[in-house]
Order: structure tokens, then C-alpha cells, then sequence
């Protein structure tokens, strides 16, 4: 609808019962897409935990990000969490 906000596979996530298997097609593959990128970029920075638990921390966390942006979660708070992640991510 005109006005929503925050990303729109977590808003369509609450609909795929509904959602025509084609829609879910898309959403499953991009899902996936985004994974590989993600493990493939922490792959490059060479950490100590393995890329694939790590990119489903950071997974979990932009979905979370993503639900408290629809709840209107100030802008500065998901900024600082977004650092705090970042601080941890960097220690692994």
C-alpha cells in the first residue's frame, strides 16, 4: 500500500500463505541470493567463525532491524544498533 515502509521480503514474509507460488518462488531465491552474498563477503574478511553462522546472525538482525522500523523505531537507535553489530561482527 502507498506509505508502507521498511523491506518489502519481510512485509511480503507475513503474507506468503496468500501469496501466489511464483511471489514465493522470488522471494525463496532472493532469500537465498542475499545469503550467498553475504557469506561471500564475510568469507573475504577472513574470519574465525564460519561465514555461513555469521550471515545468518546478520540475517536475523536486519530482519529484526527491519520489523522495528515498522513499529517506527527511531532513526538513531537503529543507527546505533547497526554500529554495535558492526563492532561485534568485527571481533569474529
Amino acid at each position: 500500500p502507498h506509505g508502507q515502509k521498511a523491506c518489502f521480503g519481510i512485509n511480503s514474509m507475513r503474507k506468503t500463505g496468500i501469496l501466489p507460488a511464483e511471489a514465493n518462488k522470488i522471494l525463496s531465491e532472493s532469500k537465498i541470493r542475499l545469503r550467498t552474498l553475504l557469506e561471500n563477503n564475510i568469507r573475504a574478511e577472513k574470519t574465525t567463525l564460519d561465514p555461513a553462522v555469521i550471515a545468518g546472525f546478520v540475517a536475523t538482525f536486519f530482519s529484526g532491524l527491519s520489523v522495528e522500523q515498522n513499529l517506527k523505531t527511531e532513526r538513531a537507535a537503529s543507527a546505533q544498533k547497526i554500529q554495535d553489530l558492526m563492532r561485534m561482527l568485527r571481533s569474529l
